[in-house]
């Protein structure tokens, strides 16, 4: 994941210019994303309604997942806002608590939903090849469905679905390379990274969800 970042902040510095020879686009327009991302691994300690006691270091591990934008932005040249709805979905593929040990098998749907105000740096350039860097904030929600950690050597499963987690804060950076295929559409590709602020789940507490990841999307002016 971090030689994907590396590539795509690579492929934005080497279309840098000297200068542009004509004025950048304004006005409004709809951007859309979609893409990849892998949430890094969670820490945390247990709370008083942890059986084995609080205080005991956990640790969840995720698969990959996807990530979805959608909403508004401004142009004003080389300054773009955005306001976005974001969706980052993830699995739960495996848990470990200190005193307990390794899940035998875990699994669990984990969705962010945010939404985020965001400003982006667009670079001048006399190519089609336009790189940006910005980055947003906002807040969020994470959705824990279908839960399930199981530990069969000590007989405890823990099953959770329709519990949510509201009231964070959420932020996002990003760095990336829009390509002008006409006035009125771009197509882009960028990195990018999500986090929030810790919070507390079924009496635990949890340093905050940290993920990055690759985007490719599109924007239609009008």
């Amino acid at each position: 994941m971090k030689k994907l970042l590396i590539a795509t902040a690579a492929l934005a510095i080497g279309t840098l210019p000297a200068n542009a020879d004509e004025e950048p686009e304004k006005g409004f327009y709809l951007p859309l994303r979609i893409g990849y991302n892998q949430v890094q691994d969670l820490h945390g300690d247990t709370g008083p309604d942890f059986a084995g006691g609080a205080g005991q270091k956990i640790i969840d591990k995720f698969s990959g997942g996807t990530n979805f934008e959608a909403g508004i932005g401004y142009d004003f040249g080389n300054i773009r806002t955005e306001l976005n709805y974001t969706l980052i979905d993830s699995n739960l593929r495996q848990a470990n608590i200190s005193t307990v040990g390794t899940t035998d098998s875990a699994r669990g749907d984990v969705t962010i939903h945010g939404v985020l105000v965001g400003a982006y740096y667009d670079f001048e350039n006399k190519s089609k090849l336009t790189p940006y860097v910005g980055g947003a904030i906002g807040g969020g929600t994470i959705a824990i469905n279908n839960l399930k950690e199981t530990w069969n050597a000590i007989g405890i499963t823990a099953e959770d679905s329709g519990s949510s987690v509201g009231g964070l804060l959420m932020w996002s950076a990003k760095i990336g390379t829009s390509y002008d295929i006409s006035k009125k559409f771009d197509l882009f590709a960028e990195g990018v990274y999500y986090g929030t602020n810790g919070f507390t789940y079924s009496s635990n507490k949890y340093d905050g969800l940290n993920s990055f990841g690759v985007n490719i999307g599109t924007r239609f002016r009008f």
